[in-house]
């Protein structure tokens, strides 16, 4: 399951020091177990529909007018317009994201987190296919 504690255990493991693992944050439960395994994290708000969690094992600074200004290197442009990236969308996308950071030191550890044998977030997420 690529939500569970047992995963992000997984994919931190690896990690050289101040690396970065970035997931999707899918629905309920999905904040609560990256913040169980991962010492500092950053939530991501795009939209109100997309919402991404930033982990590592230090405190991840969220400079807007640093990557603001990535986007004016002519390299930087030409490398996302050849992945076909609309640059002009994803400027406005940096300047309307808000963000929330969390540290296990000052927010103390999750209750509640999803594992492989209680998947409490696919549970949730697909209860609402099989209602009467």
């Amino acid at each position: 399951m690529l939500y569970s504690e047992e995963f992000f255990r997984e994919v931190r493991s690896p990690l050289a020091p101040g690396g970065i693992f970035v997931e999707w944050n899918v629905g309920w439960g999905t904040a609560q177990t990256f913040q169980s395994v991962f010492p500092y994290v950053t939530q991501l708000s795009i939209n109100q529909d997309l919402s991404v969690l930033v982990g590592s094992d230090h405190p991840i600074d969220f400079n807007r007018e640093a990557l603001l200004s990535k986007l004016k290197n002519p390299d930087v442009i030409n490398f996302l317009q050849n992945a076909e990236v609309d640059v002009e969308a994803l400027r406005q996308d940096i300047l309307s994201t808000s963000f929330t950071q969390y540290s296990q030191s000052q927010d103390g550890q999750p209750k509640t987190v999803t594992t492989d044998l209680f998947p409490r977030s696919e549970y949730y997420l697909n209860k609402p296919l099989f209602a009467d």
